[in-house]
């Protein structure tokens, strides 16, 4: 049974923190299509790799085209038998999706995505997790949000701003 679309409403405050502590436009975030891809990637291969699914997504522009390319990497991961929680075959994941959309391989760490979701969730806004990584994705593809002007910022260091944006992040339980 599918799970209901995720009521974006009472994640507004947090959504509106999260984009401007990295200088995403907020605009650019449709969690409804984030989800849907994550469900897509999770659904034809592994859940574990859907957040940064979303990841790769936001660093590839939010087209229609590049969304195809990360799901067709899910599905060439999907025909390696044993794959699903495999690191090995999370990295080759990576690195089709990387290829096919044209992205810096050295930029994606899929396992500093997935800590980033599961901090997200244990502190109470797990419907919007994989938006987390797909922001960190839109950040990093326009230099790192670095509002002070700096540009492209370290992977890290975006990690590290979302991380911190993330943490002071208002959830509907505290609104």
């Amino acid at each position: 049974m599918p799970k209901p679309p995720l009521d974006v409403a009472p994640w507004r405050a947090w959504l509106d923190h999260v984009c401007g502590a990295l200088d995403v436009d907020v605009l650019l975030v449709d969690p409804h299509l984030v989800h849907a891809l994550t469900s897509e990637v999770a659904e034809r291969w592994t859940r574990a790799m859907a957040p940064v699914s979303a990841a790769l997504w936001g660093m590839a522009g939010v087209t229609d085209d590049a969304r195809a390319k990360v799901v067709a990497a899910a599905q060439t991961a999907a025909a390696v038998p044993g794959g699903e929680q495999d690191p090995a075959a999370w990295a080759r994941f990576v690195d089709d999706a990387c290829a096919r959309l044209g992205l810096d391989r050295r930029l994606v760490d899929e396992l500093a995505i997935l800590d980033l979701t599961r901090q997200v969730a244990h502190a109470g806004a797990r419907p919007v997790a994989p938006v987390a990584a797909f922001v960190w994705g839109v950040a990093m593809a326009s230099g790192g949000g670095a509002g002070d002007g700096g540009g492209d910022a370290a992977p890290e260091v975006v990690m590290e701003r979302l991380r911190s944006a993330v943490a002071s992040a208002p959830t509907p339980a505290t609104v």
